[in-house]
């Protein structure tokens, strides 16, 4: 745990995501959804991919933060433009479960 954390602080992106997901988790750490939003953000803003979507959905259910259909999508889309494929196809679907009045503002 001690090397992860290190590679986290020097801002490696995909250990961020992973450290991410286990704070959001709760496992071997205590659940912390602020310090998994802090991770996620960090590496979504060095553009990876899964960091976009794992925030995406943070967004989406209003895990530590409130709901924010509109910032769930675009990270999402953000995601999808960059081709990771399964969200290519996928991103719709979250699209689909956000209520009618908020669609209208996406």
């Amino acid at each position: 745990m001690r090397w992860l954390l290190q590679a986290v602080r020097n801002g490696f992106a995909e250990t961020q995501n992973r450290m991410g997901y286990l704070y959001e988790r709760g496992t071997r750490v205590p659940p912390d959804y602020q310090e998994a939003i802090r991770l996620f953000n960090s590496a979504a803003e060095q553009n990876l991919l899964a960091a976009q979507c794992n925030l995406g959905h943070v967004y989406h259910t209003g895990k530590g933060v409130p709901v924010d259909y509109a910032r769930a999508v675009d990270l999402y889309r953000q995601a999808a433009a960059q081709g990771w494929r399964p969200l290519k196809t996928s991103w719709g679907s979250h699209i689909c479960v956000v209520p009618a009045s908020q669609r209208m503002r996406l």
